[in-house]
Parts: structure tokens; sequence; C-alpha cells
């Protein structure tokens, strides 16, 4: 075969794997990268979860803790203040006992008060865990926690306040 256009032409290519373990190195790498990245996601998503649970769960005991001293404490020393006074007029009771009932209702005021800030800020601390607006997430039904708080639900008067 003499002349050129009659001649068949064939090639043959491959390659060879020079530096594979350096390529499946760093897949390896890439791979552990990304489950690394996944497991943080899940300690932070879990974290997140705990702080959220941890402050509904504070927000709930400082609602029932405003219950209790608006239900029992308060009418009880208020009542106590009664019949002490009543004692006193009728002549049958001291002085001293009628300040002992009126400083019992003024330290039932006072932690009732207390215990509606702590409600007030286990409130904001729920909202800081969720990061916005958590009005849905309560249990409390709105007539129920106007009564707890004093006479308005937490979060309803935000956009005066926001002025």
């Amino acid at each position: 075969m003499a002349e050129w256009e009659r001649r068949s032409v064939a090639m043959l290519g491959f390659n060879l794997p020079i530096g594979l373990s350096r390529l499946k190195a760093g897949e390896a790498e890439a791979r552990a990268a990304l489950e690394r990245a996944r497991f943080q996601r899940a300690a932070m998503a879990d974290q997140v979860a705990l702080r959220l649970e941890e402050a509904r769960a504070n927000y709930e005991e400082y609602l029932r803790e405003v219950e209790v001293l608006e239900r029992v404490l308060l009418p009880t020393s208020e009542r106590s203040l009664a019949a002490a006074r009543a004692a006193y007029e009728g002549g049958r009771g001291g002085f001293l006992p009628l300040i002992d009932a009126a400083r019992r209702r003024a330290e039932a005021r006072l932690a009732l008060e207390v215990a509606r800030t702590h409600a007030a800020r286990g409130w904001a601390a729920l909202e800081r865990a969720v990061a916005g607006d958590v009005i849905t997430l309560t249990p409390v039904p709105a007539d129920e926690s106007r009564r707890e708080t004093g006479g308005a639900t937490p979060g309803s008067n935000r956009k005066e306040s926001q002025r």
C-alpha cells in the first residue's frame, strides 16, 4: 500500500491513573467535610430546640406561679387582714396582729408583681428563642392569659411599644 489514500489509520488511547490516590483522598476529604457539616447542623438544631423547650417550660411555670398567687395567696392574705381589722375594731385583737396581716398582704402583692415580671421576662425569652412572634405557640387561651397577666397578653401592645 504505497498510496496514502488507501491506507487505514487506527488510533488507540488510554488514560493512566497517575495520582488516583490523590483524587480519592480529596473526595474522601470532601465527604468528611460534608458529614461534619451535617453533624454540626444537627447539633445546632438540637441546641435551638433545647433553648426553645426550656424557655417554653419556664414561661409556663411562671404563669402557674402567677395563677397560684392570684387565686390563693393574695385572697388569703386579704381575708386575714379583714379578719384582723375586724378583731381590732371589735376590741378582741391587738394592733400587732393587724400590722402583721397588713405586712403579709403587702408581701403577697409584691410577690405577685415579681411573678408577673418573671412571666413577662419568660415571654421575652421565649420570643428570643423563637426569634419572632410566639402567639401561636402558647397553649394559654386568650381570655385566661389576659387574666393572668393583668389585662393584656404579652406582645399584644407590640406595635405601640415599637413606635
